[in-house]
């Protein structure tokens, strides 16, 4: 499926201002002695100074946020490894529900039966009967099988999805592949070969995990005549959003 930061010195000058005083002094001689003289005499005053103290501002500038790609995860054992494009956990698909249900020891948080087709045709399944059930992964994240048959005591495991609301998955495949894990983490997830702007999906060993860059930045883009140039290296703020394998219940497509 193809989808797709200052440092601004502030100085203050202070001006150096310089007044200067000067006093008049007058004498007075008798008239028959001499003739009537003045002589000023100047005296200088040294005028107070004030000078403004020079006051530097300096605003640190951001650092600047950097995603550091993370190592690739070990394997998982395959016996614990809980997500398959086979399957779910120790369950083929194609196995009685109740076994599945009663094999799973997550705690059940939803539970949903359909039939379909459905009243207004908004959703759809490829099987008459079935059953949605989602169990918490004991962090933030949710796992939902989906169960069906034509008949509702026959329904069977057929596909689940996981994701995450925040966090990294608690389960895994066994590449270690879980939702909210960065791409840059697995360099054999690629290459990207066509995307929806900032959303793509790709398929790893049957299991369709749905990527975002998380940003403004596009997995690639197309020209006029069609041809994809994938963005390399890929946006380092990657994530798998949400990984699903085999059969779910679907609404109407989205627009990528």
């Amino acid at each position: 499926m193809i989808k797709n930061n200052r440092v601004r010195v502030i100085a203050v000058s202070a001006v150096l201002g310089i007044f200067g005083a000067c006093s008049d002094t007058k004498s007075s001689e008798p008239a028959d002695t001499a003739a009537p003289s003045d002589s000023a005499a100047p005296t200088t005053e040294a005028a107070p100074t004030t000078t403004a103290a020079i006051t530097t501002t300096t605003t640190p500038a951001p650092t600047p946020t950097t995603v550091v790609p993370m190592p690739a995860p070990a394997p998982v054992p395959v016996d614990l490894a809980f997500l398959r494009g086979d399957g779910l956990s120790t369950f083929d698909f194609g196995t009685p529900e109740a076994t599945v249900r009663s094999g799973i020891t997550l705690t059940v948080i939803v539970e949903e039966t359909y039939m379909f087709p459905d009243d207004l045709n908004l959703l759809f399944f490829s099987q008459r009967s079935a059953q949605r059930t989602c169990w918490t992964d004991g962090g933030l994240g949710q796992l939902c099988a989906y169960f069906g048959a034509h008949d509702p005591g026959e329904r069977v495991l057929l596909g689940w999805d996981y994701g995450s609301v925040a966090g990294p998955g608690v389960l895994y495949s066994a590449e270690g592949l879980t939702v909210n894990a960065l791409v840059s983490a697995f360099p054999a997830i690629g290459p990207i070969e066509g995307g929806c702007y900032s959303y793509t999906e790709i398929v790893v060993n049957d299991m369709r995990l749905s990527l975002s860059t998380n940003s403004d930045e596009w997995f690639g883009e197309y020209a006029e005549d069609g041809t994809w140039t994938p963005t390399l290296p890929i946006p380092a703020g990657a994530t798998i959003d949400f990984m699903t394998a085999g059969e779910r219940i679907v609404g109407e497509g989205a627009d990528c």
